[in-house]
């Protein structure tokens, strides 16, 4: 929607959705103010209600305004971080409970969170639904008209206690804070959310010159390595090593996506000889094929890894992310012409094929690992300052990308129909963004991920948040295991 309606370049468009994303880097702040404050009784509760008020009121600003050229950014930007808050609310709330199951059930594997993946998936198909009836008719605003009655539904079952919580007699639950972990999560949430500020302000600053750029990069690099302090003393050591990986693993995927789409999808005139895919093959057949194999990455992880050595499989995850890239390359280059395969089916294969099961068997693994970190009553928080580390990596992501984009020297004839179109550079950007710079999180796996089963158990110390035995399923102590965490944590 925002390429049709802002009219926006491609570096410009990279910049936009690295402030929408802001609202994941509050994960933590939601957590903490939900675990110490309940209202009428709960704690999460009144906090998804508001929640999915905010969500109702953005998505129908969306589906009833008008939004056409730059001068209509600001609205149409505030309006979708709206629907994203939202949307962060409820993933922060909800996980925290789900993490809190998996900890008391580490027996459970990868089931729980293959069966939560799978209702994401139900409901990414009907948005697809949607998506084709809106983009058939080029009314893009009427998706919004649809997800005004899912924002009401979210209210009324939350209303109805869909979400599983006691409710508390206390107004206030203080006594977390003397806990050494929980006033440490604290600072680093508050720490980690001036970063995020950070990181969006420089998405406004206008690149008059190479200095400048240069500058932007320096800054993102500054901030990358105040994340990274900040996590290692803050945090337990088991805590501080996952979460500076989960910053590192978003991070180094350098998000330079706006530029390949408009490749793909602009006519002739600006990509003499290129695919030109129309809307709807791109967004939703190539959709629709990705919710296939989604599933099917699903299956895999559970047949393949779900019992195995996390370490092991992050390393698989970690090695297969730039598949996506290889494949855009393989089509942006035009090899898959000049040995017969068409571009639908190339494009079709690698990026709605390939990238979709291998997203999977990154996502899984990491929401096992996290739900190791939990420690009682700060089952939220410490996920959401976790998610908050991973947004902060594709905030800094999407911001080097928009910087990249702008190095490359991409044009397109978007804004200004009378601009030449420049794709020289995407060859070279695609293979350093896409492919080398994804592949040194390899290495990181071995320094920052532990060598434990994913169906251990990690007993945490309350006061510190450092893992004092490792268990398995049989409620042995694994002596072995444990020294091996030790060994590298």
């Amino acid at each position: 929607m925002a390429e049709t309606a802002l009219n926006v370049s491609a570096a410009e468009l990279q910049r936009i959705s690295t402030v929408i994303m802001f609202p994941g880097v509050l994960k933590p702040t939601f957590a903490i103010i939900s675990d110490i404050k309940p209202w009428f009784g709960y704690h999460k509760r009144p906090y998804l209600v508001v929640g999915g008020v905010i969500g109702l009121f953005a998505s129908t600003r969306l589906a009833t305004g008008t939004f056409e050229g730059k001068a209509s950014e600001v609205d149409f930007v505030i309006a979708i971080m709206g629907v994203y808050f939202t949307v962060v609310i409820f993933d922060c709330l909800s996980d925290g409970k789900r993490a809190e199951l998996m900890h008391e059930n580490p027996q459970t594997g990868g089931d729980l969170i293959a069966y939560s993946l799978s209702l994401v998936v139900m409901g990414q198909i009907l948005g697809l639904m949607v998506g084709y009836f809106a983009l058939e008719r080029e009314k893009y605003t009427t998706v919004f008209y649809f997800v005004i009655p899912v924002a009401i539904a979210s209210i009324i079952a939350t209303l109805m206690g869909e979400l599983p919580e006691e409710k508390v007699k206390y107004s206030w639950n203080l006594s977390a804070l003397k806990v050494k972990v929980k006033y440490r999560q604290i600072v680093l949430a508050g720490m980690l959310m001036m970063v995020g500020i950070g990181l969006v302000y420089m998405q406004t600053i206008e690149l008059v010159d190479d200095g400048m750029l240069k500058a932007s990069v320096m800054m993102n690099l500054i901030l990358g390595v105040c994340i990274v302090v900040l996590c290692k003393s803050l945090l337990p050591k088991f805590a501080g090593n996952v979460i500076v990986y989960a910053f590192f693993e978003r991070a180094l995927s350098i998000k330079f996506q706006h530029a390949v789409n408009y490749w793909y999808t602009l006519p002739g005139d600006c990509v003499p000889g290129g695919p030109n895919f129309d809307y709807v093959y791109f967004n939703i057949v190539n959709g629709f094929i990705a919710l296939i194999f989604s599933g099917l990455g699903i299956w895999m992880f559970q047949e393949a890894f779900s019992t195995g050595r996390l370490r092991r499989i992050f390393w698989w995850s970690s090695g297969t992310r730039c598949i996506g890239s290889l494949c855009d390359l393989f089509v942006v280059s035009r090899t898959n012409l000049k040995i017969g395969i068409p571009d639908q089916l190339a494009y079709a294969l690698g990026n709605s094929v390939l990238e979709a099961m291998v997203f999977m068997l990154s996502v899984m693994p990491f929401a096992i690992l996290i739900s190791k970190l939990v420690i009682n009553g700060t089952e939220s928080t410490l996920l959401a300052i976790t998610s908050a580390a991973s947004a902060l990596g594709g905030l800094m992501a999407s911001s080097l990308g928009s910087l990249a984009i702008e190095y490359a020297g991409i044009q397109t004839n978007i804004e200004d129909p009378n601009q030449s179109c420049n794709w020289s550079n995407l060859e070279n950007l695609i293979i350093i963004c896409g492919i080398l710079s994804p592949l040194l999180c390899v290495p990181l796996t071995l320094v920052l991920i532990p060598n434990v089963l994913s169906t251990a158990t990690f007993e945490m110390d309350d006061y510190s948040g450092e893992v004092v035995a490792i268990t398995n399923e049989d409620g042995a102590y694994d002596d072995r295991e444990m020294e091996k965490h030790g060994q590298i944590l």
